[in-house]
């Protein structure tokens, strides 16, 4: 491969982990979701806490697997 091929596929990642952080946000910290998963039920309110902690810590992994996939030379 080209060196030129690189800066792209960089370029991609980085835009994937800006995605995956912006999702993250938007879902840990927006109140109205989980009012509206909770719709007054505790179960729903505490499933849909429990799945965006789970969800944010697998994105956490894949965005360190993206960054190692990277490369060394930052």
């Amino acid at each position: 491969m080209s060196y030129s091929a690189r800066p792209s596929a960089r370029r991609s990642r980085s835009a994937l982990i800006l995605g995956l952080l912006a999702l993250d946000f938007v879902i840990g910290l927006a109140p109205t979701l989980h009012w509206l998963a909770g719709n007054g039920t505790a179960v729903v309110s505490i499933g849909y806490f429990v799945a965006a902690g789970v969800f944010i810590t697998l994105s956490l992994f894949v965005m360190t697997a993206l960054d190692s996939a990277g490369g060394g030379d930052h």
